[in-house]
């Protein structure tokens, strides 16, 4: 998991939904993978991509919605870590925060 971190990758957990932002920091433990992401962002819904892997290397649409920027969060149980492309990073750096 070490050639996780540093690289800006679509994380998806069994509950909370799909996540983009820095890998800083992967464990386990009994309940599975824990991923501590930086200049992260929730891809609440997206427009544009079949799924997660798609996102990870084409991005999204400006119909998607994703959340504001926070400095640091936990994705928890963890099931899917893709490193996204350069194309998709800089697609979805400029994606406007979507808020109410």
């Amino acid at each position: 998991m070490e050639n996780y971190i540093g690289k800006k990758c679509i994380v998806r957990c069994c509950a909370a939904g799909v996540f983009f932002g820095e890998v800083r920091e992967v464990t386990s433990d009994a309940n599975g993978l824990n991923v501590r992401l930086g200049n992260a962002r929730k891809i609440w819904y997206w427009h544009g991509a079949a799924a997660a892997e798609q996102l990870s290397q084409d991005g999204c649409d400006d119909d998607s919605k994703i959340t504001v920027t926070v400095p640091e969060l936990v994705v928890a149980n963890a099931v899917q870590i893709i490193p996204c492309s350069d194309k998709a990073i800089a697609n979805l750096e400029a994606k406007k925060e979507w808020k109410r």
